[in-house]
């Protein structure tokens, strides 16, 4: 509820927070909140013919590289309301020798955290027509 979100902005603050905002979601995605939606999603989840990734995977739930099928999908159902350990999972990309990561979708936020989560990673964002031409050019 907003009345609950806005108490623990208080908290957050009250307790020396630097920052504490609500964020503008639709849904309580990586929290207890969403397991109901992972449950009914299971069954769809559990619908699809999958195939062991071609590329390495590294699971926001676990920060780790995954690729058995069952820990797979168990992991996409528990990103639903699990914490996201982005800046492991970061570290881990960065470990594997990555050096360009691309955000799909409107806004900076996940470019902004990559900056400060490891070093000598690049993060191009598509929010506009020419951030796509620029991401492009830079990863061609």
């Amino acid at each position: 509820s907003v009345a609950a979100v806005e108490r623990a902005i208080d908290a957050c603050k009250a307790k020396g927070a630097k920052r504490a905002m609500a964020l503008p979601v639709s849904v309580p995605s990586h929290c207890d909140l969403m397991r109901p939606a992972a449950e009914r999603f299971a069954s769809s989840v559990e619908s699809i013919e999958w195939q062991a990734p071609q590329i390495p995977l590294v699971q926001n739930v676990s920060a780790a590289v995954v690729a058995d099928l069952e820990v797979l999908k168990r992991d996409l159902l528990a990103q639903l309301y699990s914490p996201v350990r982005w800046v492991e999972s970061m570290v881990a990309l960065g470990d594997r020798g990555v050096t360009s990561l691309v955000e799909c979708g409107p806004g900076k936020v996940l470019s902004g955290l990559n900056k400060r989560c490891v070093k000598g990673v690049s993060t191009y964002n598509l929010d506009t027509p020419e951030a796509f031409a620029t991401a492009r050019a830079a990863l061609a």
